[in-house]
């Protein structure tokens, strides 16, 4: 309250001056509590200047941490992809390499068959050159013991 002013006391006939003291009373304490608040209003209003500015580079940032964790995503999916594709070239680098093994044995086993196939080739030539003669002994035996009983058949070719 103002000291100069005692409107408590004021309480008969003055009721222009109480109502005109009130008033003063109620700008005396707007002024102080503008005082008080004013920096405060602008202090809030500075404050939500700078949020807004700071919310606006944050939406900034989360446009590009998305990119960012897109671009990342991707990047794993590809990478996922290689690696796949890593193992699955291993694995068939492994298969020829075991085919590889095989192939050189059977190969390997295959030289071993060509000696072998050779002495039977000179073998079958020399069969060739006496065929002829087999065949003329072949027969002749057979028309020899076409007509004996095969008792005898048997004690004739055991010789």
């Amino acid at each position: 309250p103002i000291p100069c002013v005692p409107w408590q006391s004021q309480t008969s006939g003055h009721g222009a001056c109480k109502g005109l003291c009130l008033w003063v009373q109620a700008l005396h304490t707007y002024d102080r509590v503008v005082r008080v608040v004013k920096p405060m209003q602008e202090s809030l209003a500075e404050a939500k200047k700078t949020v807004a500015e700071a919310m606006a580079k944050l939406a900034i940032k989360k446009e590009e941490l998305a990119k960012i964790t897109k671009l990342l995503e991707n990047l794993n999916t590809q990478y996922s992809a290689a690696v796949k594709k890593m193992t699955e070239l291993k694995e068939q680098v492994d298969e020829c390499s075991k085919k590889l093994v095989r192939a050189e044995k059977l190969i390997g086993g295959l030289g071993g068959e060509q000696i072998s196939w050779a002495l039977k080739s000179k073998k079958l030539g020399k069969d060739f050159e006496n065929i002829v003669g087999d065949i003329v002994i072949a027969s002749g035996v057979i028309a020899y013991l076409g007509i004996l009983h095969p008792r005898r058949t048997e004690r004739k070719t055991n010789l």
